[in-house]
């Protein structure tokens, strides 16, 4: 009897890999599905829907992550549960999260949680819209990227050397970084390490490693001072070295769900900034260090800092 677990692994989003690797600290010999390439060699989401790979007695683990961002990803996730149940194998939802939702999947979402034996979700506020939409019984269950041991005995953070603060930018909906740019420039006494969550191809939005060389070059002054406190770190596959990235920080701040997760891993103090997106709003569950801040408030949060 095998175990599968689908989700949007291999999609170069560290947040999506570390829940896959979360998942094999439960799961270590769990085969995975997915859409592209990761450290696993998952089957790719095709070749198992053509390939009829599910056996009665088998499980599929639809999890975790913000799975529920469009039709066409949706639809996706149903084709293959619909094939695992129809072979007789058991579907699990497990530790997903519905921030993305919206009323017109409102159809084939219920037709895909209806083949689940067992539903569960990353945050309140997933668990209250997924029973208060669909009637459903699901119960919280945390991230799967929480499962990724990290030792945080060896955590020393010198109060006398010059503060680092970690930044997680990009998203879908971030264009305009002038308040980033000129935060930055204002605090020339602390070291901004950029640090890449994303590198999809699909918009050079949701491409952080873009979004940092933006930020970069933005800092020249005149094409000929750079401000040079700012760094950009390359682009990680690997979730254990990308969280490693966060043990010296002495703050973060994001716009992405993991980014949260991930300093709350770490237990770094986490400000959570503009847009407010509802993945944003409820990824302060993992961090009890974090809060959402506008970008005026910044400001008291990297002063805080430095006074420590």
């Amino acid at each position: 009897m095998a175990i599968y677990v689908l989700g949007a692994y291999g999609t170069n989003n560290i947040g999506d890999d570390a829940i896959l690797e979360g998942i094999k600290t439960i799961y270590p010999n769990v085969i995975p599905i997915s859409h592209g390439f990761c450290k696993y060699n998952p089957i790719h989401l095709s070749a198992a829907y053509e390939n009829k790979i599910f056996k009665a007695g088998d499980t599929l683990i639809l999890g975790g992550g913000g799975l529920f961002y469009s039709i066409e990803a949706i639809n996706h996730w149903f084709m293959l549960c619909d094939l695992a149940s129809r072979s007789g194998a058991e579907v699990e939802i497990r530790s997903v999260g519905f921030e993305g939702y919206l009323p017109e999947f409102y159809d084939l979402t219920k037709k895909l949680l209806s083949l689940a034996k067992v539903i569960t979700t990353r945050t309140k506020f997933s668990t209250w819209s997924v029973n208060t939409i669909f009637d459903t019984n699901a119960i919280f269950e945390p991230d799967f990227a929480t499962k990724i041991k990290i030792d945080n005995e060896n955590t020393i953070r010198d109060k006398n050397q010059r503060k680092k603060i970690g930044l997680v930018l990009g998203g879908d909906l971030n264009s305009d970084y002038s308040k980033i740019i000129d935060m930055v420039s204002s605090y020339r006494n602390l070291d901004f390490i950029h640090i890449p969550h994303s590198r999809s191809q699909l918009s050079w939005k949701n491409n952080d490693v873009i979004v940092g060389e933006f930020i970069k070059s933005s800092l020249y002054k005149g094409g000929v001072e750079e401000i040079n406190n700012f760094v950009q770190l390359d682009h990680l596959l690997d979730p254990k070295e990308h969280i490693e990235r966060f043990r010296n920080l002495h703050g973060v701040i994001s716009q992405r769900f993991h980014g949260v997760v991930f300093s709350g891993m770490i237990n770094v103090p986490c400000a959570v900034i503009p847009p407010f997106t509802l993945k944003a709003k409820t990824s302060i569950e993992y961090n009890p260090n974090a809060s959402l801040l506008c970008h005026e408030e910044i400001g008291l949060f990297l002063d805080k800092i430095l006074l420590n």
